[in-house]
């Protein structure tokens, strides 16, 4: 499915679409970006947005509580983790995939270690080759150096044979 036009354009003037817990429409806005207009637009397109949202999660926009959890989690993993992380030689680009934390802006913007933090799980050990990682329920997962992301038997198999 292609993005909407209108998605584009309320972006230019500062207007961010999303669905909430409920799939309803929502919005985050700049001051003074909403207007009468704006909105005629949105409810005359409201099918195809809702639709187009429901298509691609990932690009959502980050609540302001995603973003306080994602700040929190980037300063878990760097403080709590920081020198156990840097000993076993892992820096910051592997670990976050590239990505600056602070820089996200939709879902799909949050690298896949933070986004395990913010959800509350953890990290249980560092390994130059992997980082041991841990589900809030208790489903245990590794990140391989080099991005990849692996749990249950393709994880056992990894750590039995290295491939």
């Amino acid at each position: 499915m292609n993005r909407p036009p209108i998605i584009a354009e309320l972006e230019e003037v500062g207007v961010s679409l999303y669905l909430d817990e409920d799939d309803a429409l929502a919005y985050r806005a700049t001051v003074g970006a909403m207007n009468e207009q704006i909105m005629a637009a949105i409810k005359e397109q409201k099918a195809t947005i809702i639709a187009w949202l429901k298509y691609d999660p990932l690009l959502r926009p980050l609540t302001d509580e995603e973003k306080i959890r994602l700040a929190a989690a980037f300063r878990t993993l760097r403080d709590r983790h920081g020198r156990e992380l840097h000993a076993a030689g892992w820096d910051r680009d592997a670990v976050f995939d590239g990505l600056d934390p602070t820089r996200c802006e939709v879902a799909g913007d949050v690298p896949a270690v933070l986004g395990l933090f913010m959800d509350g799980g953890r990290l249980v050990a560092v390994h130059p080759d992997r980082l041991d990682l841990e589900f809030p329920n208790g489903v245990p997962f590794s990140k391989i150096r080099g991005g990849c992301l692996m749990g249950g038997t393709v994880l056992e198999e990894f750590l039995r044979t290295g491939k």
